[in-house]
């Protein structure tokens, strides 16, 4: 399918998984590197969002490996950054809503 752009859906998918909240102008950390004087409040807290997602999935069910997948799209930078966290998340094999939020205050709490 195409839209008005001339974009196939597909090719927003990533991106947008990466960042929920791009058509909204947040930017990621990692986008927002190139951006001269980037304003705080465009800035996105990729936490935050996470936490927010896991809230919509716990309301409303979602099969576990979409979730995986969608933390490791949503956390991607984090997890370079902090890899000992990421074979944690990578050697859980069966996850749990408190192991996630967990995860994401470990990470906040690394920084």
């Amino acid at each position: 399918m195409v839209d008005n752009s001339e974009l196939p859906f597909h090719l927003l998918s990533d991106p947008l998984l990466e960042n929920p909240a791009l058509f909204a102008r947040y930017l990621t950390v990692e986008w927002g590197l190139g951006v001269a004087r980037m304003k705080e409040e465009d800035k996105l807290d990729q936490a935050e969002l996470l936490i927010e997602y896991l809230r919509f999935c716990e309301r409303y069910p979602v099969p576990w490996r979409i979730i995986c997948s969608h933390v490791h799209k949503l956390l991607g930078e984090w997890f370079r950054i902090q890899s000992s966290v990421q074979e944690d998340f990578n050697k859980q094999h069966k996850l749990t809503f408190e192991f996630l939020y967990d995860l994401v205050n470990r990470l906040r709490n690394l920084g």
